[in-house]
């Protein structure tokens, strides 16, 4: 069943976009080695609710079976001629397998939410188990002077890669900010549709910096040849004509949303109406330009336009498609 067309208003202005900032702040602060051991706490802690998963799956399918025996006994009794002899007392045995059915389909629902709760912070941390490079450690807070970055959206799908040795933190937010020149000025993206963000961060020293960043290129074209032809960078991305790498470091992921913000930013309607704004902005930007300085931002925008597409389809699709619109039966509008 689809979800309920979205009746809220949108804006700029929402608080999710001060919790989009805090969650960023808070991203930048973790570590790799913490995050190494979150994840292999989050391993150890799933047997327990996939033990809890398995026993109301077993539940939910003793309950069906419950209640398809009633059911089916009431029709048969349904089905005889009058006086129907124990009619009263199957009905009464139907609503209670019936209850019992609507609990144990709660009961197992709750425990998969449970389960894909932690499967989720898993996939998450999964980054952090990666060899680290010569320039990585455990410790340090992920917001590296050097490093290269991805944003995603609610679909797990990546919007942007980008590099940076001027500091992790201090590149991503100047995207993120309605700078001009940058990624939400130009209307490359939009804030909010960023759901997570991973890193992959570098602390070279001064000595090895020339040669780090050298390093930082070659990784920027490695995370971002996973996404060819899907992120709406305005530039391309090349690989190194020598020593370009083969295999990701460790990495960082997390959430720039609440679970509870998450649902409701990740509405399709929402994320249609901020995607198709985004478009507005970007068209407007490209107008703007001289003729021989907009043709990345006109690739960004043929990407944007197609997955906008994508995700109104998958709307229109979800509420019947062609076949829920009504024909046309040649009269006035």
């Amino acid at each position: 069943m689809p979800q309920p067309i979205l009746d809220e208003p949108y804006g700029s202005d929402l608080p999710e976009i001060n919790e989009f900032y805090r969650n960023f702040a808070a991203g930048l602060q973790l570590s790799i080695g913490g995050e190494r051991e979150s994840l292999d706490d989050l391993l150890d802690s799933l047997a327990q609710p996939k033990e809890a998963l398995e026993r109301a799956s077993q539940g939910l399918s003793a309950a069906r079976r419950g209640f398809e025996r009633a059911d089916l006994e009431l029709n048969y009794l349904m089905a005889l001629p009058m006086p129907r002899k124990g009619l009263v007392g199957i009905r009464e045995a139907r609503k209670i397998a019936e209850e019992a059915l609507s609990r144990s389909s709660l009961q197992f629902d709750e425990a998969r939410r449970s389960v894909a709760k932690v499967e989720r912070e898993i996939a998450l941390r999964e980054g952090a188990k990666r060899k680290l490079t010569e320039w990585q450690n455990l410790a340090s807070p992920v917001n590296a002077p050097f490093g290269v970055y991805a944003l995603y959206d609610f679909d797990d799908i990546a919007l942007y890669v980008g590099k940076t040795t001027e500091g992790l933190g201090k590149r991503i937010q100047r995207h993120l900010t309605n700078q001009r020149t940058d990624a939400v000025g130009m209307g490359v993206l939009d804030p909010l549709e960023v759901a997570e963000i991973e890193v992959w961060p570098l602390w070279p020293s001064h000595a090895d910096a020339a040669r780090a960043s050298v390093y930082v290129s070659g990784l920027e074209y490695l995370v971002a040849s996973q996404y060819e032809g899907q992120i709406f960078n305005e530039r391309e991305i090349r690989p190194l004509t020598e020593g370009q790498p083969e295999i990701l470091p460790a990495s960082v992921r997390f959430d720039m949303f609440s679970p509870g913000t998450r649902i409701r930013l990740g509405h399709p309607d929402a994320r249609i109406r901020r995607r198709a704004a985004t478009l507005a902005k970007l068209s407007t930007r490209i107008s703007e330009r001289s003729l021989n300085d907009k043709n990345g931002l006109r690739l960004s925008m043929l990407r944007q336009l197609a997955r906008l597409t994508e995700i109104a389809k998958a709307r229109f699709d979800e509420f019947g498609g062609m076949r829920s619109v009504a024909p046309d039966e040649n009269e006035e509008d």
